[in-house]
């Protein structure tokens, strides 16, 4: 999600300057001092002059490359969230605008074009759940662009809107994505699009989802004006904010905290650095020239030093390693909100309501409800071992049993003193 790119006309630009000298087959990947899988915080980017994607972790260390296409360019490399694999940008065929997605392990092996993916194809970004890519492809290499999903081992796409540079939102549901001059959201499912923004002039590009969810930032351009302003708006089109200038043609990507920035081609580092919210520059990191950054998280949720709060209007907060999938907050509720259950690998979660209504959010996958006539005021949830179901629980001792949850028995008509408030395994 964090698809960091350039104008299609500079793509354009350097595929010309440099298609002349790919007469030979491709040669192997040329691996430079890559590991199987790069540590959890890491940067991906473009190394200088466009042949090599560079890995480094975010606190400077761990520089290494590799060369997937020795004899073309290469650009616009993402991370699947898992941090195995790289999608990326290259063009091998004589034209202006010939580009091709590729997949590829991160030490540089296994190298493939994705397939079902045609036309000039640009800016992937892969899904929270790394099972879908997003990206944008005008067939005709002239015409303005659209958005496309397709599964993330290739197949038919399906055509998500008209537009450019797709960003997810961090629950997998929405992408946002622009038309050149506004930003606009749409159901990953595709249908309607909602208008964020409403600027009146400039060009807008680069709009990219924070990874707690609360913002899209994006880039507006003046007309006749080099420079750039980074911009922030809500998913739902308030708040907008004007952050920090930059004469930065490389690209901003989100930091995985959403408080900060990797900045390429910064006048600074004259490579990438990590800036704050208003601009500041907090390091720069030794790439050397760089550009295409994108920054990610592939640290299991699961993992000791993070979780989740959920309050009684759908809200979600995250803590340490844990990752925000979405919400129910700003939406109308026929109850409150009472429990929070995560999936076994913490890829997602289930919020229940006091009615029994279930909300699905990341890889949480809907069994049921316990919204029914007659039944009591729900508690808790409880998931299943192994994440294929879950346990509701009543005030009165009741449970609901619902996908591979086995019902070990309840307190039903059974006198208690007090309203059960929790469940537990």
């Amino acid at each position: 999600m964090f698809s960091v790119v350039r104008s299609r006309a500079l793509v354009s630009l350097l595929v010309v300057g440099l298609l002349a000298a790919w007469c030979s087959p491709l040669a192997e990947a040329e691996v430079v001092s890559a590991a199987s899988k790069p540590d959890a915080n890491v940067i991906v980017f473009v190394g200088a002059g466009q042949t090599k994607i560079g890995f480094i972790d975010a606190d400077g260390s761990h520089l290494r490359f590799v060369t997937p296409m020795p004899r073309g360019v290469v650009y616009e490399p993402v991370l699947s969230p898992d941090g195995t694999k790289v999608a990326f940008v290259s063009s091998l065929q004589l034209g202006l605008c010939s580009n091709e997605i590729y997949i590829m392990n991160v030490d540089g092996s296994d190298v493939a074009a994705l397939p079902g993916v045609e036309g000039c194809a640009l800016d992937p970004v892969w899904s929270p759940d790394g099972t879908r890519i997003a990206y944008d492809s005008s067939l005709s290499g002239n015409g303005s662009p659209d958005v496309w999903v397709i599964d993330a081992g290739g197949g038919t796409p399906s055509e998500l809107a008209a537009g450019s540079q797709p960003t997810w939102s961090p629950g997998g549901t929405q992408v946002a994505y622009t038309d050149t001059s506004q930003v606009l959201v749409a159901s990953g499912a595709g249908g309607p699009a909602t208008q964020v923004t409403h600027l009146s002039s400039g060009y807008v590009s680069q709009p990219i989802w924070s990874p707690d969810g609360r913002y899209i930032a994006f880039q507006d351009t003046a007309p006749n004006v080099t420079s750039s302003t980074e911009m922030i708006v809500t998913p739902q089109g308030a708040g907008l904010q004007a952050l920090f200038s930059s004469d930065n043609p490389g690209g901003v990507s989100w930091a995985p905290d959403s408080h900060r920035f990797v900045i390429s081609n910064n006048e600074v580092a004259k490579g990438l650095a990590i800036v704050g919210l208003g601009g500041q520059v907090d390091s720069t990191l030794p790439t050397g020239e760089a550009q295409d950054a994108s920054w990610i998280d592939t640290s299991p949720t699961n993992a000791p030093g993070g979780y989740w709060l959920a309050a009684a209007d759908g809200g979600i907060f995250t803590f340490g390693n844990a990752k925000y999938y979405g919400s129910e907050g700003g939406t109308h509720l026929n109850a409150p909100i009472v429990g929070i259950a995560t999936t076994p690998n913490g890829g997602g979660y289930w919020l229940v309501a006091a009615d029994g209504g279930i909300f699905t959010f990341g890889n949480a996958k809907y069994y049921g409800s316990g919204a029914e006539p007659l039944t009591p005021k729900f508690v808790a949830i409880q998931p299943s071992t192994t994440g294929a179901g879950y346990r509701l629980a009543g005030t009165d001792g009741s449970i609901y049993s619902l996908g591979d949850a086995t019902y070990n028995g309840a307190l039903n008509n059974t006198p208690i003193n007090q309203p059960i408030v929790a469940i537990g395994n």
